[in-house]
């Protein structure tokens, strides 16, 4: 049969005549969904140069030698694809394309760095007796067992007329039926998808014993996982999304980058398809009924999530809640796993916390929720990581009592006259009496330093309101500060530890503070770093001294406060906050 190119090509041959082969089209039951190619990055190719091909996939650069095939090479340097299913993300890239011979012939691609999790070799067009062999050895040239360190993927949606064979642990054949074509633009794919770190060699054999004809295509892409939205350090929850396993109705989709935040909905749009909420295996998040006290005992806490699993392989289901509020889903904070038999559609899985203590800084409206399936083991240490299949979602999880003092800011800086100013601000205040300043040399043993009261009307306030407190006379080394906020009704809750390191004999000034056009800074060392920050940390200026002072030009800087600090990239580096007027 003769293949009819729809898009302009550029034909590069070596070793022998240039030809249009015949290319017929297949396609396998698809494992892949929504969103599945969404953030991939295809590599690139260069030309043909004698037996050899370079390329680059992402940073990665590779080499292929087609020395021992002694059919013409074509690289479609137009997008080219699968069949897959609607939806599923952009593949429309270059490939290159072999024609195959009635002997075995081999090609080799070497890679300058081993390949990552969610790198693919994609093959596209196996066909009518062809056959194509792939081995993956490591950076010894040492086979690569298949198990665990490479998923096969298949990526179309018709029925397949093509078989997978393992001859050995580290090789996977595709093989194909004589005479077994489908006609149309549906093209058969499948991906080899790293899932370890190991893989730094793919070889392949391709042969049609029956024809000595036809002919196939090969790409690569660093995939895109699926991954968790709640706030960054969270840590990074990393799925191969396949369609098999899945929360909800919608399996998991690839995400090019980390969408998290504070309201853990960011990847419930799929970036560059149609949106869909992927996070969907829980209908409605149940609020924790809690006093609004910190450090309140919770009795129970239930929430339940549907799952599907049509792998063929028995999976597993877990769930997390940060329940102290230190930004981490811990070990102990996770639920018993729950299994997920093979054949499941949609069953209810349901994870319940008893006794669990509520913790974390003042101000908490919620916490957060972190599911994971997988036919991998889920241990309670997986609440991040990468796992080879299934999906994560993540939810914010509500208090049906705010905690009572919502601090929106806090922080400690060293003054030019060596003291330690504190400032804090709050959004909202509830039956709030005040704020007990406490000081800490270790961190471990907190002495109450002062205590400021709340400036809300009768301690209730909805609007923004601010404070500060110096404390005269830090000690030298790391001073540790934390705010005791205390209501009417005699709760109490802590916020977040800051800390201030005073030197010993330091001699850095800032003057004048405040200033209306230039400060200087003095006692510096020569090569100091100082840097003028303002009040969302964004470095406005960055000198380097040449001598004891520098002289920093604030003339043009709206009215307002600002922080100096000299060596930022060292621990403890000095603080100074100035009013410019």
């Amino acid at each position: 049969m003769m293949r009819f190119f729809k898009r302009p090509l550029l034909f590069v041959a070596f070793l022998t005549n240039l030809n249009l082969i015949s290319h017929a089209q297949v396609a396998g039951v698809s494992d892949i969904g929504v969103g599945y190619f969404n953030g991939h990055q295809f590599a690139s190719f260069g030309t043909i140069s004698g037996n050899t091909l370079t390329g680059a996939l992402g940073s990665n650069t590779f080499s292929i030698n087609f020395s021992a095939n002694t059919k013409s090479v074509y690289q479609i340097v137009a997008g080219y694809g699968p069949s897959r299913p609607a939806n599923s993300g952009t593949f429309s890239t270059a490939c290159m394309e072999l024609n195959f011979s009635a002997a075995p012939a081999t090609s080799t691609i070497v890679f300058s760095s081993v390949l990552q999790p969610m790198d693919a070799f994609h093959a596209i067009d196996i066909e009518n007796g062809e056959s194509v062999t792939f081995e993956f050895l490591d950076v010894s040239n040492n086979p690569v067992t298949i198990a665990g360190n490479v998923k096969v993927v298949s990526l179309s949606t018709i029925t397949p007329t093509a078989s997978l064979n393992y001859p050995s642990a580290s090789m996977v054949g595709i093989n194909t039926t004589p005479g077994r074509i489908t006609t149309g633009n549906a093209d058969q794919g499948f991906s080899f998808v790293m899932l370890t770190n190991v893989v730094k060699t793919i070889r392949f054999i391709q042969v049609n014993p029956n024809t000595g004809a036809g002919s196939w295509d090969f790409t690569m892409s660093k995939g895109s996982p699926d991954r968790g939205d709640a706030p960054a350090s969270y840590g990074n929850a990393l799925h191969l999304s396949l369609a098999a396993l899945k929360f909800g109705l919608n399996a998991g989709d690839g995400d090019g980058t980390a969408f998290t935040g504070t309201a853990a909905n960011g990847d419930d749009a799929v970036v560059g398809s149609t949106e869909v909420d992927d996070d969907d295996g829980i209908a409605s998040v149940p609020a924790v009924t809690n006093t609004g006290a910190v450090g309140q005992v919770i009795p129970t806490y239930s929430v339940s999530a549907t799952v599907s699993n049509a792998t063929g392989v028995n999976a597993g289901v877990m769930a997390w809640v940060d329940w102290n509020g230190d930004g981490t889903f811990g070990s102990t904070e996770a639920a018993t796993a729950a299994a997920v038999p093979t054949g499941s559609v949609n069953v209810s899985r349901t994870f319940t916390w008893t006794n669990v203590t509520l913790g974390g800084s003042v101000g908490r409206a919620g916490t957060y929720l972190r599911l994971r399936t997988s036919t991998d083991v889920i241990a309670a240490t997986n609440a991040a990581g990468f796992l080879s299949n299934g999906e994560a979602e993540d939810y914010l999880v509500p208090f049906a009592i705010t905690l009572p003092v919502q601090l929106r800011d806090f922080n400690a800086v060293r003054t030019t006259d060596k003291k330690v100013l504190l400032e804090w601000e709050t959004d909202n205040e509830e039956n709030n009496t005040g704020f007990s300043v406490e000081h800490s040399g270790d961190g471990q043993a907190w002495k109450e330093i002062g205590f400021i009261p709340t400036a809300a009307s009768n301690g209730n306030s909805q609007t923004l309101l601010r404070y500060r407190y110096i404390h005269q006379q830090p000690t030298t080394g790391i001073n540790y500060y934390r705010l005791k906020q205390a209501d009417r009704d005699g709760r109490a809750s802590f916020s977040e530890v800051r800390s201030v390191e005073m030197e010993p004999g330091t001699t850095i000034t800032v003057t004048p503070n405040p200033a209306t056009d230039v400060v200087t800074v003095s006692g510096l060392n020569q090569g100091d770093i100082v840097v003028l920050y303002n009040l969302n940390g964004q470095p406005l200026i960055n000198r380097k001294a040449a001598g004891t002072q520098l002289r920093l030009d604030i003339g043009r800087f709206a009215k307002g406060f600002y922080t100096i600090t000299v060596n930022p990239a060292n621990s403890g580096a000095p603080n100074f906050r100035i009013l410019k007027k």
